[in-house]
């Protein structure tokens, strides 16, 4: 279980007071950190948050530790993302090998593993490198198993929207300009549309699974070895960052590189929860878009055949390995059973 510490990170105040309380709190909280002076620790800020603020931290003194994450939560998130079940849902998907390991969490934000890594660009996700590994990742998230923990319930999509359009409709604005703009937003007619969608997707039946929900490009990563692993990893880091492959994050599609080899892992899951396959699909076709809107992007349909070919045939491969898994164990149990008859 990771560690709690009961500071607030207030970046308001100031970047070097924020920054001078991220290293205070690595140095409380993580073994090992204590060696480390708050001069020798480096701090950069990471770009992609949309929720939150992330900084990456370097201990920076000859101690073998590796660099860590941190995330600041943004002021008022809360009423959109549910901090404590999001902890929950982050702990159990690392247990199912997804996303970077919490290591400490504190009031406003949390500490995790640093990510040595190439983040996607929205052009990047039809490629033939990405998109068949992109999809068979998918079909591995969308079978994590519902525990009795924060995973299991009904789909969350429309109660999920439903709370939001309650959320925007309460909103109260000092700035004139804004308020006068949201009494024109027609929440009424938003709330029917949203029974008809309903309906609809009922009508559709789309299978219910562990969804990601917000898979755009900035979280899908290449993960590239830590330099601070050892010197084979070191070796293949500086290979990489000469081929312009790893950081710092790339804003345009690099495809020149084979990084085939290298994992490709999910991140941000925020908005995870259980809901309908179709959804997760056609929310991560319309992230082809890229937050430029680009909908030229948007996968045409022998596109979107490469895409489920490969998650069909990643499922294909999970129910194989299954059924030999089962197989053996039987094998297993039958010797056992023989021998328990013969006494």
């Amino acid at each position: 279980m990771p560690t709690y510490d009961g500071v607030v990170i207030d970046y308001a105040l100031g970047l070097p007071e924020g920054d001078a309380e991220v290293k205070k709190l690595c140095c409380r909280v993580l073994p090992g950190w204590d060696a480390c002076t708050t001069d020798q620790i480096k701090i950069t800020p990471i770009s992609g948050g949309i929720s939150n603020l992330l900084v990456k931290v370097d201990p920076g003194c000859e101690s073998g530790l590796d660099p860590v994450a941190v995330k600041v939560f943004g002021a008022k998130t809360e009423l959109i993302i549910d901090r404590k079940r999001e902890l929950e849902l982050l702990l159990q998907l690392n247990a199912a090998g997804f996303g970077a390991m919490v290591l400490s969490v504190f009031t406003n934000g949390r500490i995790e593993e640093f990510l040595t890594a190439k983040t996607l660009a929205p052009a990047d996700m039809a490629h033939p490198r990405y998109i068949t590994r992109i999809a068979a990742a998918l079909r591995r998230f969308h079978a994590v198993p519902a525990s009795g923990g924060v995973l299991a319930g009904p789909p969350a999509l429309f109660a999920t929207m439903r709370g939001w359009l309650a959320t925007a409709g309460g909103l109260v604005f000092e700035d004139a300009a804004k308020a006068e703009l949201i009494t024109k937003v027609d929440f009424a007619a938003m709330g029917r549309e949203l029974d008809e969608l309903e309906a609809v997707a009922a009508a559709v039946a789309s299978p219910v699974v562990f969804a990601h929900n917000d898979l755009l490009s900035g979280n899908i990563l290449i993960i590239h070895p830590n330099p601070a692993r050892g010197p084979e990893a070191a070796a293949a880091a500086l290979a990489a960052a000469d081929s312009g492959a790893t950081e710092p994050e790339s804003k345009e599609a690099v495809t020149d590189v084979d990084d085939s080899h290298l994992p490709l892992q999910f991140i941000d899951f925020e908005y995870s929860a259980y809901t309908y396959r179709g959804y997760d699909f056609g929310n991560h076709f319309n992230e082809f878009a890229g937050f430029d809107c680009d909908y030229t992007r948007y996968p045409d349909s022998a596109t979107q055949t490469i895409f489920f070919s490969a998650y069909l045939a990643q499922g294909r491969a999970m129910a194989a390995a299954a059924a030999a898994a089962a197989a053996g164990a039987k094998m297993v149990r039958l010797p056992q059973r023989r021998a328990m008859t013969q006494r």
